[in-house]
């Protein structure tokens, strides 16, 4: 029994010691896989995802935001598929918003997950992920609203309905 328990402990630790590194991989339909924690640049570096030529920024919205964001503390969680179309169209929108906003890198965290939507933190679980890309938005670190795989509007406009005050 105790050997079982040794084997065991010790399957639990290089399993989780594997799951906590960021992975890029194929999957078996030949697509890139981007699992973990990652920057965005770390992010295009592996995908080099472009922004749609015809996206265009609400300047009057952005600065509602911008000046919520300001007075309030906000943090932003990104879970997207780098396998995913959907991912592949909201993401670079949501980080084009996010670097016209001037957000520092501190206040959101993009996570890559699998078709499973696993990531090796967790967090999936914890924010009971079912599609990608999410947005989930914080205040005070408690989640305050999200946007699910396709915004309402729009990510902008979205965003703004949820922290709007």
């Amino acid at each position: 029994m105790k050997k079982l328990f040794i084997i065991g402990t010790i399957l639990v630790f290089i399993t989780n010691f594997a799951y906590s590194q960021n992975q890029i991989f194929t999957d078996s339909t030949g697509k890139k896989n981007l699992v973990g924690k990652f920057t965005w640049d770390e992010w295009q570096k592996e995908m080099n995802w472009e922004l749609d030529s015809t996206f265009t920024i609400d300047a009057e919205k952005l600065e509602k935001v911008k000046h919520i964001l300001d007075n309030g503390n906000y943090s932003f969680l990104i879970f997207a598929g780098s396998w995913c179309g959907d991912s592949r169209d909201g993401v670079p929108i949501i980080m084009e918003i996010f670097k016209e906003l001037d957000l520092k890198e501190t206040t959101y965290i993009l996570y890559g997950v699998d078709r499973a939507k696993f990531e090796p933190s967790f967090h999936f679980a914890e924010y009971q992920l079912e599609k990608v890309p999410t947005l989930v938005i914080l205040k005070h670190n408690s989640e305050i609203g999200r946007i699910v795989e396709i915004p309402e509007e729009n990510w902008l406009t979205d965003i703004l309905n949820i922290i709007g005050e």
